[in-house]
């Protein structure tokens, strides 16, 4: 995984106790996982600091000192961000076409909602996509109105 935490950050992470309770990972690297299963499963942040979740990983790596749900925040947007970064620099290179699609929603609080996601195929032939944003709708669905969204995350 290419996201990187600093020394500072690894503080947050490592394990307590004695030597023989200390896994054999690195907890940086236990942490960058933490951040790819959140992520994958669509969990929210404070799963890390649910009773069950905290007994599961204590029984799988003793004495290891579990995050906090502001500590994981901040790496997810780390992660998000060097993606975003990543995403950029693909879509910019220029050596293949893409094509973008929205979809719009009511949510259940009665907000709408957009998602643009870019859709490419690489130089494997491997069809890609990814969600590039995810907006908040204020007025009507007109053309105009979503043009503008659009517009503004092609910009971004």
């Amino acid at each position: 995984m290419s996201y990187v935490l600093r020394d500072r950050d690894y503080k947050k992470c490592s394990s307590i106790g004695s030597s023989s309770n200390v896994s054999i990972h690195d907890p940086l690297e236990h942490r960058q996982h933490l951040v790819e299963y959140i992520i994958s499963t669509n969990q929210s942040f404070s799963h890390v600091e649910d009773e069950g979740f905290i007994k599961y990983v204590s029984y799988l790596v003793p004495g290891i000192q579990i995050i906090s749900r502001s500590t994981l925040r901040r790496d997810v947007l780390k992660y998000f961000l060097e993606e975003k970064e990543k995403m950029k620099a693909i879509l910019s290179s220029g050596t293949f076409s893409v094509a973008l699609t929205s979809d719009i929603w009511t949510g259940k609080s009665r907000m709408d909602f957009m998602s643009v996601v870019v859709h490419n195929i690489d130089e494997q032939w491997n069809l890609n996509k990814r969600i590039i944003a995810f907006r908040r709708i204020e007025g009507k669905h007109t053309a105009n109105n979503i043009l503008e969204i659009i517009l503004g995350v092609i910009q971004e």
